[in-house]
């Protein structure tokens, strides 16, 4: 009997935050509802940490307030997997504390795990990776590449020009829609020689399937301050290297560029995908 997990993400319509739904029911055979912070049993894929803290920069404080309130009446902890923050802590809004008490089964990068560290003063022994990787194994055989180039924007950048300069550079270069279906989305990215992406996510599912991916940065209007890329990168050990195209003054990076920068080696990828399918907390159900 499938299990309905109480689960906490992103409630958009584009392929990062939708994962969190294939992989649960598609990959894990659970079921799941939508939940808020207060009252979920898991919080899965996407920047959603901070909203599970007392002071942070999503909600006004009144409403994290009612949150913590909620919360009180709640004798379950949520289980966190592959959940990151958006934000860097900031003096403005230090690293407080959680609304309510937290089992932390894998975590997005090494930067949010040694926060979550700081703030519960103990070492976690858990892995780091974020749930994206392992969207591979949605599928039962090798996906195969038609294109050599292609482009993804985040769902909020995807009018913006750079993306039309990129596409004509490369000729033939494919333009992936997020808010496409996303098994769609996930066979177009798969397809691929390389990805050129303004969204974490279109880089994240390029990487699972070992296609060189290059982040380009267009716009500031992106929610939260980089946190996330970062701290993506952490979980190997790496560092984000953006290439900054708000304009026509920086060279479109061409595909020996792409693939010459590219650091993911598949043996780290295949570690990793391991590490977080096992890590999900109701996995055996």
């Amino acid at each position: 009997m499938k299990k309905v997990i109480k689960t906490y993400y992103a409630d958009l319509p584009n392929m990062g935050d939708l994962l969190n739904e294939l992989l649960i029911r598609d990959l894990y055979g659970q079921d799941l509802e939508r939940h808020k912070p207060a009252t979920s049993e898991l919080s899965c894929i996407g920047s959603g940490m901070d909203c599970f803290m007392k002071k942070n920069k999503v909600y006004p404080w009144w409403y994290s307030t009612a949150l913590k309130i909620r919360a009180n009446w709640v004798n379950y902890p949520n289980n966190v997997w592959c959940t990151g923050f958006i934000f860097s802590e900031s003096k403005e809004c230090p690293d407080n504390s959680f609304i309510r008490d937290m089992n932390f089964c894998s975590v997005r990068g090494e930067l949010t795990k040694a926060r979550v560290e700081k703030i519960v003063g103990k070492k976690l022994n858990i892995p780091t990776g974020d749930g994206g990787i392992i969207t591979p194994y949605l599928f039962d055989k090798p996906i195969e590449k038609k294109y050599q180039v292609g482009v993804v924007a985040h769902m909020h950048e995807q009018n913006h020009p750079t993306f039309k300069r990129v596409m004509d550079y490369h000729k033939g270069s494919i333009f992936i829609n997020l808010r496409d279906d996303p098994y769609e989305v996930i066979r177009q990215i798969a397809a691929c020689e390389v990805i050129i992406s303004s969204s974490l996510h279109g880089l994240i599912v390029a990487d699972s399937f070992n296609v060189p991916s290059q982040w380009i940065v267009v716009t500031d209007a992106l929610k939260g301050d980089g946190f996330k890329f970062a701290d993506y990168y952490s979980a190997f050990g790496l560092k984000p290297n953006p290439i900054h195209m708000p304009d026509d003054s920086v060279p479109v990076p061409t595909v020996n560029q792409v693939i010459d920068q590219f650091k993911i080696t598949p043996e780290a990828m295949a570690e990793k995908q391991k590490q977080i399918y096992d890590a999900f907390p109701f996995k055996n159900i």
